[in-house]
């Protein structure tokens, strides 16, 4: 497994260790994680969640906030195929390839496949860790406005303001988090537990009435554009056009 063939080379400097946990989707045969790989990366602030088949990939994926995917690209679990189908479907999620393959074709394949990085083994922690802390950062910063159709209405979406037809709305840090966790799955039902781990990114722990108050207000600021956030007590909440 990846952890088993992981080299332990260079020093993680203190500025490495994340302030709040990262999620990490791992695709691999055995799809259990080796507990190597998770005891190193475990202090540096890293939750890693292992699969051996793209469908539990993918079901993850949908429940669970996840900040980056690493991949073994074995024709037994559909690596590559799987990384395509994120890449189309999720622009703006981390993938990196760790494989034994490393042969520059299937260098190639796997970065024309839609992945960040590839990484032939035996690979040293401090490298896949620093090609994490820069991709995560990258995607934080550098990432283009995106849009999100609601029947008539457009969202665009940057890292600080919505355009919402010509108004703009300038929108705090949490309520940013939150319309981004639902404008993912539009018209589908969001869990409160996966809007409390992305709002958790900002501000550490986020209590049940932080989460109602930073609902309540993005719901003031969409009303006025026919957009509204509804709720399923005891569940979540779901981004949709209001009824007319």
């Amino acid at each position: 497994m990846l952890g088993q063939r992981m080299k332990m080379s260079g020093s993680i400097c203190d500025n490495s260790l994340l302030k709040n946990r990262v999620h990490l989707i791992v695709l691999e045969a055995r799809g259990s994680m080796d507990e190597g790989l998770m005891s190193l990366l475990h202090p540096l602030g890293y939750e890693l969640h292992g699969h051996a088949a793209p469908r539990t990939a993918l079901s993850a994926l949908r429940l669970a906030a996840v900040d980056a995917v690493i991949v073994d690209p074995l024709p037994e679990v559909g690596g590559l195929p799987f990384v395509s189908l994120l890449r189309k479907n999720l622009p703006q999620l981390p993938i990196i390839i760790v494989s034994k393959m490393s042969a520059l074709e299937d260098r190639v394949r796997g970065l024309d496949a839609g992945a960040d990085n590839y990484l032939v083994r035996p690979v040293a922690l401090a490298d896949l860790e620093a090609r994490l802390r820069v991709i995560l950062r990258r995607r934080r910063f550098d990432r283009p406005p995106f849009e999100i159709h609601l029947g008539p209405v457009l969202l665009t979406m940057n890292p600080s303001r919505i355009s919402i037809g010509e108004t703009v709305i300038d929108l705090p840090a949490g309520e940013m988090r939150l319309l981004e966790t639902l404008a993912i799955r539009p018209g589908r039902i969001v869990t409160r537990t996966t809007i409390a781990q992305r709002l958790a990114k900002d501000s550490g722990e986020f209590s049940d009435a932080a989460m109602q108050i930073c609902v309540c207000r993005l719901r003031r600021r969409l009303s006025p554009f026919g957009v509204q956030i509804s709720t399923t007590r005891g569940v979540g909440y779901r981004l949709e056009l209001q009824q007319a």
